[in-house]
């Protein structure tokens, strides 16, 4: 069993968001400790009245509630007795078994899991440990929550490097547990490909729904070197991201800054053909943006999955996949620059992309001494 804590500020909206799962028939609360009714008389109203009336008792605090996520093996399907029984142990264990808490049974991945949602006001209104420490006990817990179950546990589910990891395909949440797949398919892109930056990576970590995190400036994950790996959906991060020390072979930011050396001088050969693929696609006229995708794949080039050409910018990120590298159009030469590529991809313009830069350029200049 894996189990992740999580301190909350406002309570309701975990409450809103296990709701909205039940709505859309992707989880069902199964339990309701501590509560006056069952769970199934229970309303989103109710629920909420609960904890906000144990939160007017201690208004000083801001960290009030917890958030608890319990994952098994993919093979422990359980009866809904046996997860309330095993989730109602380990808040126990936790130090939150007297108080109001919910238990929800999520079925939007294949992966079993409960979302427990509880406060951490005393009914004298006294607070209860802080969340932010709830860590430290929620380790201890958990193993003695897999004894008394005799379910599997989670450092018997460690994976180990593969030798010869498979070629990577498209990460999906909920296929596989997200540590496994994001250790599946990190463990062949960062070996097979060439970058030189996190901006890199995470062009290439797009096209697999990936994406590697450093936090912002000032952050906490920053301001100590922190690194983050997260499946995407739809190009927004889905589930809980994966800390990088925890994968079997530590892509850390360490590790990744020595790769990023490795790779620091560019492939003359690489970039050469990366222009004439670039040359090719834009002979092709693509009409629009879509059509300047689907040739870029035609040519085995691809740009990052999250690229919007509506947001201003400077540079492209184009990787070349057939040399398993990224290149930035700066570096094709100076006849190749977003803001040309950009106007070629007006509607109305498509005549213009008939010819590489280079040739447009030099037809210009032909113009200019008429």
């Amino acid at each position: 069993m894996l189990a992740r804590t999580t301190a909350v500020t406002k309570i309701t909206t975990k409450i809103y968001y296990n709701e909205q799962k039940v709505k859309a028939q992707q989880a069902e609360c199964i339990y309701a400790a501590n509560f006056l009714q069952d769970a199934a008389d229970l309303t989103p109203d109710d629920k909420r009245k609960r904890f906000n009336d144990a939160l007017e008792l201690h208004q000083r605090t801001i960290y009030t509630g917890l958030n608890v996520v319990l994952q098994f093996a993919p093979q422990e399907q359980f009866k809904k007795e046996k997860l309330i029984a095993i989730a109602a142990s380990y808040m126990q264990r936790l130090g939150y078994g007297d108080q109001p808490y919910l238990i929800y049974q999520h079925t939007d991945t294949a992966i079993p899991h409960l979302h427990i949602v509880t406060i951490s006001i005393r009914p004298d209104g006294s607070h209860i440990r802080t969340p932010f420490t709830a860590h430290l006990f929620s380790e201890p817990a958990r193993k003695a929550v897999e004894l008394e179950f005799g379910l599997v546990k989670a450092a018997g589910r460690r994976r180990s490097v593969k030798k010869n990891p498979s070629p990577a395909r498209r990460v999906e949440y909920g296929k596989l547990p997200s540590e496994e797949a994001i250790a599946d398919a990190l463990q062949y892109i960062l070996n097979n490909f060439r970058y030189r930056s996190i901006d890199e990576l995470n062009a290439i970590l797009s096209l697999y729904n990936l994406t590697a995190k450093i936090g912002r400036p000032g952050s906490r994950l920053h301001k100590y070197g922190g690194l983050l790996y997260q499946i995407l959906e739809n190009g927004k991060g889905r589930g809980a991201p994966v800390k990088a020390s925890s994968l079997p072979f530590k892509p850390t930011l360490h590790y990744l800054k020595t790769k990023f050396a490795e790779h620091k001088t560019p492939d003359p050969i690489a970039i050469r053909d990366t222009r004439l693929a670039l040359d090719a696609v834009l002979r092709e006229n693509p009409s629009d943006h879509e059509h300047f995708k689907d040739a870029l794949r035609r040519n085995y080039l691809a740009v990052p999955n999250n690229l919007s050409f509506k947001v201003p910018t400077d540079d492209l990120l184009l990787i070349n996949l057939e040399h398993r590298v990224v290149h930035s159009i700066k570096e094709l030469g100076k006849y190749y620059d977003l803001p040309s590529i950009q106007k070629r991809l007006r509607p109305g313009e498509t005549n213009q992309l008939s010819q590489s830069p280079i040739q447009q350029t030099q037809k210009t200049k032909q113009k200019r001494s008429l």
